[in-house]
């Protein structure tokens, strides 16, 4: 993993494999960064442009089924909203791709994946304090049900780049 940080408070993070064996490998790339903009996600607002969700059973694995989901296509109040879930992105749209704001604090954290992350899961602790926000290069269960899984030959690579940038409003 390469961390870089740049001006105007950006940080660029790219994960990057390496097939050193003689056989196929797959690969999936996630991780896990939490945010808080200090206060609960209840007094911020949210933005991603996405058009399904996948539909989870009641173990949390991914049933093959894309459900419509708009909701934060635009800025939008978080309130009571709580997640689990993963989205497929829409990488077309404008960019950023998602933003995390505090109104009251002037902040906002901006998301830009590049296409090697075609998926966004969000994750609502209870105590509601922070934010999961995760680029996936492939969906939950990937192993399984393959969406999104990279199958690398021998000797090749595949990177994973998102940037995060901090604004003040």
């Amino acid at each position: 993993m390469t961390y870089t940080l740049q001006a105007n408070n950006t940080l660029t993070v790219t994960t990057e494999v390496f097939n050193l064996d003689n056989k196929l490998i797959p690969v999936a790339d996630g991780w896990h960064p939490y945010f808080t903009l200090g206060y609960p996600v209840n007094e911020c607002q949210l933005e991603f442009q996405s058009k399904e969700m996948l539909e989870f059973d009641e173990t949390l694995i991914p049933t093959g089924k894309l459900i419509p989901y708009q909701e934060f296509g635009s800025l939008k109040d978080f309130g009571d909203t709580w997640f689990d879930n993963c989205f497929t992105v829409n990488l077309a749209e404008c960019q950023p791709l998602c933003v995390f704001r505090n109104a009251k604090r002037n902040i906002q954290v901006e998301i830009y994946p590049e296409q090697s992350y075609p998926y966004l899961q969000f994750y609502t602790p209870d105590d509601r304090r922070s934010i999961a926000i995760e680029n996936l290069s492939a969906a939950p269960d990937a192993f399984n049900n393959g969406f999104g899984l990279k199958v690398l030959e021998p000797q090749q690579s595949a990177a994973f780049t998102t940037k995060f940038v901090i604004k003040t409003l």
